[in-house]
């Protein structure tokens, strides 16, 4: 159950600190009975230990928190399902035990109403238009776990999925253990400052993440110096003439890929043209096959692992989860 904040003066207004520690994508606070959650515009109250909600979901993070819950069965169904590669959701689809409620550009929408009394969870550019949603009832709420910088607060994330099963406490217990073990192999890094650079070729432009990105942050925690400074966007377009002024300082190249990646030399490097200039002091690619590894799936409630594995390969050893390490000749 939960219940509208529109008129949030006539409520007891005393309320705890924001449960947030590290994330900033919403905001959680704690009353005698319930929860006071903000997820931007969207100011809402959940009774605690509330586990009547049930959930259409859109995005695999999503049904990774639900899965961490043990509260997979809440899920009614799944919008763009062809995104989920879990064998056992697709399976239930199959099944017929989650419904299939086709792409969020072009929804079931008489299967939507159907079950407006579940909770649709979207996320920022979800494309599902709010308007005919608004218009039928339908209550979507955005979940944005993947535009946190910090390594931690994609995590915390569960926090909110607490509230909304009524795991809240189970919840918390399972983020304090993460926080922990990040906390545990971010003490025992010894600050080296290896010069990295993490980014992707697309389309003759180079994407290269922030110095305030969750990249940048957990490479510094893992004891590197991200070579891109004083940049606030998550990410930003370079040239190759742009990108090659920092590249040609990096000892190591960061780079996911979805695929098998075997480039070891530089001159297998020049050969995909997309330097401008050769990164003559590349020693290394810290690479991660996020198929083979599944990184997105894995990586979301363990940032431990990934910061353990980045800070093993910066300090001479090779990754033992997510990434190993290829050395260029």
């Amino acid at each position: 159950m939960f219940f509208a904040c529109a008129h949030p003066q006539q409520q007891n207004e005393v309320k705890s600190a924001s449960l947030a520690k590290y994330a900033v994508g919403f905001h959680l606070y704690e009353r005698v009975d319930s929860f006071d959650l903000e997820l931007g515009k969207i100011k809402i109250s959940f009774a605690k230990k509330d586990a009547s909600n049930t959930f259409i979901v859109s995005s695999t993070t999503q049904a990774i928190f639900l899965k961490a819950l043990d509260a997979s069965k809440q899920m009614v169904g799944l919008v763009d399902p062809n995104i989920f590669s879990d064998s056992l959701l697709n399976a239930k689809l199959s099944s017929g035990q989650l419904i299939n409620f086709k792409t969020a550009s072009a929804p079931d929408w008489e299967a939507l109403l159907k079950h407006k009394s579940s909770i649709l969870l979207g996320y920022q550019h979800f494309s599902l238009s709010q308007k005919n949603a608004k218009e039928l009832g339908i209550r979507t709420f955005p979940i944005n776990e993947y535009l946190e910088e910090h390594p931690l607060g994609k995590a915390e994330w569960i926090k909110v999925f607490g509230v909304l099963t009524g795991r809240y406490a189970m919840a918390d217990s399972i983020f304090k253990s993460i926080e922990a073990r990040y906390l545990a192999v971010q003490r025992g890094v010894r600050k080296k400052g290896v010069k990295v650079i993490a980014g992707d070729f697309y389309d003759g432009f180079w994407s290269v993440p922030g110095s305030q990105s969750y990249i940048a942050h957990i490479l510094n925690d893992a004891g590197a110096e991200y070579l891109v400074k004083n940049e606030a966007r998550a990410t930003i377009q370079m040239s190759k003439e742009a990108f090659a002024s920092l590249f040609r300082e990096a000892t190591y190249w960061r780079k996911l890929t979805p695929m098998d990646w075997k480039v070891n030399t530089l001159n297998e490097l020049e050969i995909q043209q997309q330097f401008s200039v050769l990164p003559t002091h590349l020693k290394a690619v810290l690479y991660c096959d996020v198929n083979k590894s599944a990184y997105f799936e894995e990586a979301l409630l363990h940032p431990d692992q990934e910061l353990l594995d980045l800070s093993r390969m910066i300090q001479g050893e090779n990754g033992i989860h997510f990434y190993r390490k290829i050395e260029i000749e």
